[in-house]
C-alpha cells in the first residue's frame, strides 16, 4: 500500500508541472547548463543464435564518472530550434 500511496504522489507531481512547463510562449535565445555523477552496474551478456548455436560470453566494467550538458537554443514560441552537447 505503501508503495502504491508513493507511486500516486509522484505522479500527481509530474501532472501538475507539466501545464506550467508547457505554457512557455516568451520568445528569445535561452541556455542551460546541467550535471551530475553517473553509477554504473557492470554488464555480462550471454546469449545464443538459434540458426548458428554459437554461445556469445561477454563482460565490460563499467566505470562510474562525471557528466555534464550545455544547451542553447531560441524559443520562437510554439517552435524552439537548441543545440545541445553532453559528455
Amino acid at each position: 500500500m505503501k508503495k502504491s500511496l508513493m507511486t500516486l504522489a509522484v505522479g500527481c507531481f509530474i501532472t501538475a508541472a507539466a501545464p506550467a512547463m508547457a505554457d512557455n510562449h516568451e520568445t528569445g535565445f535561452y541556455g542551460g547548463v546541467s550535471g551530475g555523477y553517473m553509477f554504473f552496474d557492470d554488464l555480462d551478456i550471454k546469449d545464443t543464435t538459434l540458426a548458428t548455436g554459437v554461445v556469445l560470453n561477454a563482460s565490460a566494467d563499467m566505470d562510474d564518472g562525471w557528466a555534464g550538458l550545455v544547451n542553447i537554443g531560441y524559443n520562437f514560441g510554439g517552435i524552439r530550434l537548441e543545440l545541445e552537447g553532453g559528455y
